[in-house]
């Protein structure tokens, strides 16, 4: 989970208000669902404010991770297949998860 945040924070630098920032954090988050990583949106906060983010903007990325995680529609991201999903959670194992 923490090399997804830090994978966000080093993208666009700590927010989703634009359109392709968001679709990064809903595919980060979809393709960590899908391989099965539970996603905590306190702790996906936490992690967001450690790395630099405002607390309202870490506010808004945990609600995208809850929506995920509660498998609620989130507009804004790729359709993902199970490849696409563990190439893009082995980049965040990179980063340092």
């Amino acid at each position: 989970m923490q090399g997804a945040i830090a994978s966000l924070s080093g993208t666009f630098g700590g927010d989703v208000l634009h359109p392709s920032d968001k679709k990064h954090a809903v595919n980060a988050f979809r393709a960590l669902s899908m391989r099965g990583v539970p996603i905590d949106p306190t702790l996906v906060r936490s992690l967001a404010v450690r790395s630099g983010w405002e607390p309202e903007a870490a506010d808004r990325l945990a609600e995208i991770a809850g929506r995920i995680s509660e498998g609620r529609i989130v507009r804004g991201g790729d359709r993902l297949n199970q490849t696409a999903a563990k190439k893009l959670v082995a980049r965040f194992e990179t980063v340092g998860d």
